[in-house]
């Protein structure tokens, strides 16, 4: 599962805005923080940049949005919405990963489609991803995930919170991933 940290607050410093940055345009100010010990970001803005750009409507889909941020890793975090951001945060810097089998479970069907090998050991799942992987994974499903929080923000009637969850958020990734997979496969490199 998705860890959502809804006490996390927004850090959006001016200074890290592009000052010709206009909240009407398609792209949104990339913020990298340092990655942290033990951490890497394999996303770069550049992916992030193409990536935004093959959603369908996401004029729509950034209003309200002030920046994306390639966050600082957090054990057990892959991203985080803030109301006003979405944070990717940074990988393990080995690509494979130990997830629980609830996790496993939750994400087996972009497992599959990703072509991820995930051995059973113990109690726990070995999911053996790579820098393509990962970067698939964080981009067609924590990235989406997150902004399922923030479409549910700006569809509810106050506009002022994510009121319908990570359920929710899940199934709005899974919606959008089937919409943009072949979209994506064409612009991205094995």
């Amino acid at each position: 599962m998705l860890k959502h940290n809804p006490n996390r607050t927004a850090r959006m410093i001016g200074s890290d805005i592009s000052p010709l940055w206009k909240p009407h345009e398609s792209l949104l100010p990339i913020i990298r923080e340092e990655p942290g010990k033990g951490f890497r970001h394999f996303l770069s803005k550049r992916d992030v940049i193409q990536f935004v750009h093959l959603l369908p409507e996401w004029n729509q889909l950034s209003q309200g949005l002030s920046s994306i941020v390639l966050a600082k890793g957090n054990k057990g975090e892959d991203g985080w919405y803030s109301g006003t951001q979405i944070g990717i945060n940074a990988w393990e810097r080995d690509t494979w990963r130990w997830v629980p089998p609830d996790y496993y479970i939750e994400h087996r069907s972009v497992f599959n489609r990703l072509d991820i090998e995930c051995i059973k050991q113990g109690r726990e799942y070995l999911c053996k991803f790579d820098s393509y992987t990962v970067k698939a994974f964080q981009l067609l499903h924590v990235f989406l995930h997150e902004l399922g929080h923030h479409y549910d923000k700006i569809t509810t009637r106050s506009r002022k919170e994510a009121s319908r969850g990570e359920v929710y958020a899940e199934e709005y990734a899974h919606k959008y991933e089937e919409i943009i997979w072949r979209k994506y496969l064409v612009v991205t490199e094995r």
